[in-house]
């Protein structure tokens, strides 16, 4: 993640969009110091325990550097969930980022032991706390309100820890934001804080435009509308789920022949034309703006990536 970074301000990219859309968690470390590239040291999670000796413990990032100090979009789904909520939570509540994507993310916002079992019969996995984010909300059941919402395929109410049977009720907790993560703007790694009552309501109306006339994003809608009357009544379409299957051998036809480098290619250029990837880059692009032009500026309502410059970091790249 440092390295791209690094290419990042090498290559001057005027924003950034960070896809945690189909990211279902990770390493709590990891996340920790993922957050804190974007901002100086700070709290980034608390522990809740039911041990009366450990209580709770609280994670900071402790490295005061900033990787990148722009203006930043995270985008989100129904499936980010564990470490990746912490993430994109940890920077809503820090006002670092604008989240973006689906209404709210997965919400598994619960601690677990894992003990082996005698004579190896297995392992048992025991909840035993809760994780909350500096802002003081856990991120159990609702996860992370995004900022902007569009249409998603994964936005049913089957998906969710909330749906699980027996999952734990949310809690809150009182704030734990650490002041020194903040750097202002103008100095080395400043950065500038998102503006909930000015530049939300200005980028969101913009992408609602763009999204009541993308194409995409039109089927998108049209396809939960289906699912919801078909889900009602109970009712499985074969010829649907035959199209699904054409589709997919299509794209492995597609792919025979080709090497390694030429499949991963052909992947990224299907991966930028996601309807949920363009709206993401072009709320980047309405952020940067905003934030260089001091909020009072005409933003763009088309479907086309602003004519700002964002630079595409090829995946070759951050091997070197």
């Amino acid at each position: 993640m440092k390295k791209i970074l690094r290419l990042v301000r090498e290559n001057k990219v005027d924003a950034l969009v960070l896809d945690l859309s189909s990211n279902g968690g990770g390493s709590l470390q990891d996340a920790v110091e993922i957050a804190g590239l974007f901002f100086r040291e700070g709290n980034v999670v608390k522990q809740s325990s039911r041990d009366p000796i450990n209580g709770e413990i609280t994670l900071p990032d402790k490295d005061p550097l900033v990787d990148y100090s722009g203006p930043l979009v995270v985008l989100t789904s129904r499936v980010t969930a564990s470490a990746s909520e912490i993430v994109s939570g940890t920077l809503k509540d820090y006002r670092r980022a604008v989240i973006v994507g689906a209404d709210h993310t997965f919400g598994k916002g619960t601690v677990q032991s894992v003990e082996d079992l005698p004579q190896k019969l297995g392992a048992l996995k025991t909840t035993i706390g809760l994780y909350f984010i500096p802002g003081g909300e856990s991120t159990q059941h609702i996860g992370v309100v995004s900022d902007i919402v569009f249409p998603s395929a994964l936005s049913t109410e089957d998906i969710g820890e909330k749906t699980l049977d027996y999952s734990l009720p949310p809690k809150k907790i009182k704030p734990f934001l650490s002041a020194e993560a903040f750097i202002p703007p103008g100095q080395i790694g400043g950065w500038t804080l998102i503006d909930y009552k000015k530049m939300i309501p200005k980028l969101k109306a913009n992408s609602e435009k763009r999204v009541e006339t993308n194409v995409d994003f039109k089927k998108i809608r049209s396809d939960i509308a289906k699912n919801k009357k078909r889900e009602k009544n109970g009712e499985i379409v074969i010829g649907e789920l035959l199209k699904d299957r054409e589709e997919s051998n299509k794209e492995d036809k597609e792919n025979e022949g080709k090497t390694y480098e030429e499949s991963k290619l052909a992947r990224n250029e299907r991966y930028l034309k996601r309807a949920d990837i363009q709206e993401a880059m072009n709320i980047a692009a309405d952020l940067a703006l905003l934030e260089g032009a001091g909020v009072d500026i005409k933003l763009s309502t088309t479907n086309k990536i602003n004519e700002i410059k964002i630079n595409e970091i090829k995946s070759d790249e951050t091997k070197n």
